[in-house]
């Protein structure tokens, strides 16, 4: 039952944005805007690299997978829809690629996959195949050195406006927070963290501060001047600060 679930789940969780009375191979982007940039914060790009290379790599048919399938839904079409899916992926976000890809920014890249140390790769150069099997890679980034650096990148990345289908959905904020300290804790130091969150604590508080221009600006999102907004955002701020904090007081 767990293989199922590992096949089945992504699979039609990949799918259902362009089902509609059948496979609609020439709308990938319905599933990047619902699914990929949606839900970005909890499921990375390489996430679905991942997921795609163990559906395509199945000796069966995928057609046994699909609830109420329709007649163009053949195994061949859903193959061609994932790898057609892979390279849309790959296209908006360049720093994860899987084997046998040229990348576009040379430097040094690493896979989860393998327990190897990161490779260096230039520009136009194939990311290799570790023992003749394909692997997600993803670009070693330069980690920001300043509080103020770490969470306009964090908000950058996570937060804009593609990433909250172009507007904020109003839900608890404790789940995005969670993910925001999740990555903060993995990257940065304690000291860094601890920055990092009294920054958030004062910004929650100020309306004025300098910070809100530039997140906004990076994010095409409005948070001052909205009073839903504005509430929204403070809350987001103050979650993640005191995640940072009860994360400090648990190593005390």
């Amino acid at each position: 039952m767990e293989y199922i679930d590992e096949i089945k789940g992504p699979l039609n969780a990949m799918l259902l944005p362009v089902r509609w009375k059948g496979l609609r191979r020439n709308e990938i982007s319905r599933v990047m805007t619902s699914l990929v940039h949606a839900w970005l914060y909890k499921y990375p790009p390489q996430w679905y690299l991942k997921k795609i290379i163990d559906i395509i790599a199945l000796q069966e048919n995928l057609e046994v997978y699909l609830q109420e399938r329709f007649e163009n839904e053949t195994d061949h079409n859903i193959r061609q829809f994932l790898l057609d899916l892979a390279l849309e992926i790959e296209r908006q976000y360049p720093n994860v690629a899987r084997s046998g890809r040229c990348v576009k920014t040379a430097g040094h890249w690493v896979s989860n996959e393998v327990s190897q140390n990161p490779i260096e790769i230039d520009a136009g150069q194939s990311l290799p195949f570790v023992n003749g099997r394909e692997v997600v890679w993803e670009l070693q980034e330069h980690l920001p050195e300043t509080p103020e650096d770490a969470l306009l990148t964090e908000f950058q990345k996570f937060y804009h406006q593609k990433t909250l289908k172009g507007n904020i959905r109003y839900e608890n904020t404790l789940e995005l927070a969670h993910y925001s300290v999740t990555r903060f804790n993995k990257n940065y130091s304690e000291h860094f963290r601890a920055e990092i969150a009294e920054l958030l604590r004062v910004m929650a508080i100020d309306n004025a501060h300098s910070m809100h221009r530039n997140i906004e600006t990076t994010t095409e999102h409005d948070f001052t001047n909205d009073e839903r907004k504005w509430e929204w955002y403070c809350r987001l701020l103050n979650d993640i600060s005191s995640g940072l904090k009860s994360i400090a007081y648990q190593y005390h």
